[in-house]
């Protein structure tokens, strides 16, 4: 059998030494000295802060210590306290029982005050509301009996001047559709008839107090629906209202406002807002107008 030779490359050999001795000199230089340095530092910290533990904790005991002698001569001071307390308490004996006495019937006094104010109020509110159903039901009742008809004869109550109105409300609606340039809003129940409208502008223009002739403006009158006013209608211009229907007539026998009267009233006010903003942007808009034509 033939033996097999083995020969050795001793170059191989030293370079691999070679580079496993510069390995270990990187590891050294870079890797274990810092770790070294950085384990160093993690032990200093651990023992620093066992340290600082250590402080806290006997400065904590030290004021657990001071907080009970605190304690301690705090209760001390309670208990001398009320031990003053209960022989001033002894000594004043009759002049607090007066005066208890004298708080209780303040007391109940106040209380039996309450008692009616709350009695008074709950009655207002058992009447409001009993006052609140009985216009309702008035109303549901006159639009279901009197309904189209009776709305017709108000309206024409008002066109042919038998409504007594009285001569302060005619002028302030006259100024009022004034400073409005003639605009008023008609809130009616039903709809009205082209000719009751003619009739309606006709009636404000003979019969509203104007300054003179040159003073009367061009009526321009928008119709609004509005059922709950049962029958008749409301006129409308800038914050001024002149209600000439059953709702409002039913508001003024129970002696106040309905909730509905009140919304109305609200939303009254916000479209006086609107259209008085609406005249000052025209206003203003007039004189740029007349300015740019001049120019």
């Amino acid at each position: 059998m033939p033996e097999i030779g083995l020969s050795v490359d001793w170059v191989t050999i030293l370079l691999q030494a070679l580079n496993f001795l510069i390995l270990l000199v990187i590891l050294q230089r870079f890797l274990y000295r810092p770790l070294r340095t950085k384990m160093k530092e993690r032990e200093e910290e651990i023992v620093s802060e066992i340290s600082e533990a250590k402080q806290r904790a006997e400065a904590a005991e030290r004021e657990r210590e001071a907080l009970e002698e605190k304690l301690e001569e705090a209760q001390e001071e309670a208990e001398k306290i009320r031990r003053e307390a209960r022989e001033e308490a002894a000594e004043r004996r009759e002049e607090i029982l007066e005066q208890a006495r004298e708080d209780a019937a303040d007391v109940r006094q106040e209380a039996n005050e309450r008692i009616q104010r709350e009695e008074q109020a709950a009655r207002e509110r058992i009447q409001e509301s009993a006052r609140q159903t009985a216009v309702k039901l008035a109303k549901d009742l006159l639009r279901e009996t009197g309904g189209k008809a009776l709305h017709d004869q108000l309206v024409d109550r008002f066109l042919s001047g038998e409504e007594d109105l009285g001569d302060a409300d005619l002028d302030r609606l006259a100024d009022a559709i004034r400073k409005a340039d003639g605009a008023v809003r008609v809130r009616t129940a039903y709809p009205l008839e082209a000719d009751d409208l003619q009739r309606l502008r006709d009636d404000l223009r003979d019969r509203l107090p104007w300054d003179d002739e040159s003073s009367v403006p061009e009526l321009e009158l928008s119709v609004e629906e509005d059922p709950e006013l049962v029958a008749g209608l409301t006129l409308l211009s800038g914050n001024v209202a002149l209600d000439l229907n059953v709702k409002h007539a039913l508001g003024e026998l129970t002696g106040g406002t309905t909730e509905e009267e009140e919304a109305d009233g609200d939303g009254r006010r916000e479209a006086s807002r609107g259209e008085e903003e609406d005249e000052e942007a025209e206003r203003a808009r007039k004189p740029r107008e007349n300015g740019g034509e001049a120019s």
